[in-house]
């Protein structure tokens, strides 16, 4: 099976869980292709069978050039398995608000969506990441879990 692993992101998180989700499906037989899409724009989603896209949710907001890839592309993406990974702080339910306030309806229903968890160093946020971060930050910080990483690869193997 051929699929299209796509990532691009301010954080590093992404690039290093796309490319262990690559590895992960290689290990199944699969052709997969990896891109960086700061490298690189995949415009002919023809010849994949399925489609991984990863990026972030930072403070209640996708990666840009996500959801523009995303838009971009919705009427082909909407005939062929998608799945989306995305590293988010933030718990489940206020995750479903943010990506619904993001994203059409149409990708939302179609694509299997993970929220793959993500560390912060507030050492490395700017001075106005650090304030957004100390009004907006809650409790219920997501780290990753290579083990949430193996199931979200599992289900784009079935």
């Amino acid at each position: 099976m051929r699929i299209l692993v796509t990532y691009d992101s301010h954080n590093e998180q992404v690039p290093k869980t796309a490319k262990m989700v690559a590895e992960l499906l290689r290990r199944g037989n699969n052709e997969v292709d990896l891109v960086d899409l700061a490298q690189k724009e995949i415009d002919i989603l023809v010849p994949y069978e399925k489609i991984v896209i990863g990026g972030a949710l930072w403070f209640g907001k996708l990666d840009e050039w996500m959801r523009k890839y995303l838009i971009k592309n919705q009427t082909e993406l909407l005939i062929k398995p998608t799945f989306l990974f995305i590293h988010a702080y933030v718990g489940t339910a206020l995750f479903q608000s943010q990506l619904a306030s993001t994203l059409p309806i149409e990708i939302l229903s179609h694509a299997l969506t993970f929220n793959l968890g993500m560390n912060v160093d507030t050492d490395e946020l700017n001075p106005v990441e650090k304030i957004k971060w100390k009004v907006m930050h809650q409790k219920v910080e997501t780290p990753i879990d290579d083990e949430r990483v193996r199931e979200f690869v599992s289900f784009v193997l079935r």
